[in-house]
């Protein structure tokens, strides 16, 4: 009688070490996992944050009166009265 029951403590403590072993290890590839994903998220506010800082430089520069006669010149080809548009094309 004792064989039994000696193999049957042996089975549930395989079966309890087996459970502990892989919930450790399902634990440690969810930690590598969100670790990377912390890394990613790290990377993206960075990036926020310098397109951040640079959409703060052009709100200042838009506040500028001669940036914005010189993107007015250059991309509406604005002029101020009495001035004249000289196209030179490079055709032959």
């Amino acid at each position: 009688m004792k064989g039994p029951k000696f193999k049957i403590r042996h089975i549930l403590l395989l079966l309890f070490v087996f459970y502990f072993i892989s919930t450790l290890i399902f634990q440690q590839l969810k930690l590598i996992e969100l670790k990377r994903e912390e890394e990613n998220l790290k990377a993206s506010i960075n990036e926020a944050l310098q397109e951040k800082q640079r959409l703060m430089k052009e709100i200042e520069l838009l506040n500028d009166k001669s940036y914005i006669e010189k993107i007015a010149r250059e991309q509406l080809r604005l002029v101020k009265p009495g001035e004249f548009i000289y196209v030179i094309s490079d055709d032959k």
